[in-house]
């Protein structure tokens, strides 16, 4: 039986969703910043969202990709993070997440990097602030999603 390997892979899932990628590139009331945001939604859980290939799926260059964001006063790295951030959030308010599984949804090949990920973005452990926001639902102001990210399933069992 063959096999595919990680290259293979990883084209598939970029070929899956480019044409949703561009699609939303066609819509004109959205910032440039907001189509990134919206690429690296959709490739994270590949581990694909990286600034090349998403030039790449944009048909643009690279060096464009961090012109236009730069003019747009952000970075590829802060939207990145933003809507990691944002998801980890969601993914966490579930009750039935696992922090393994939310972290692969979020690209991290290893579940320590994305500990150390929140850690440094929240100050405690994501099962600290699982449990904190299970019992206290309203207190944490990090924990209402994007509008760009409302789209995606919360559901990480």
């Amino acid at each position: 039986m063959f096999e595919k390997n990680a290259d293979q892979n990883g084209l598939d899932a970029l070929n899956s969703v480019q044409h949703e990628i561009l699609l939303y590139a066609h819509q004109d009331d959205k910032t440039f910043s907001e189509l990134i945001k919206k690429c690296i939604i959709l490739l994270l859980p590949h581990r694909l969202a990286s600034q090349p290939i998403i030039a790449k799926a944009l048909n643009i260059d690279s060096r464009t990709v961090q012109r236009k964001l730069k003019k747009e006063g952000t970075s590829f790295q802060s939207l990145k993070d933003e809507v990691r951030i944002t998801l980890a959030n969601t993914y966490l308010q579930d009750h039935d997440s696992r922090v393994e599984r939310v972290a692969r949804l979020l690209g991290y090949k290893k579940t320590t990097s994305f500990y150390a990920a929140f850690q440094r973005w929240h100050g405690m452990s994501p099962n600290k602030f699982k449990t904190h926001t299970l019992c206290n639902p309203t207190t944490h102001p990090m924990t209402e999603p994007d509008s760009n990210l409302k789209h995606l399933p919360v559901n990480t069992a």
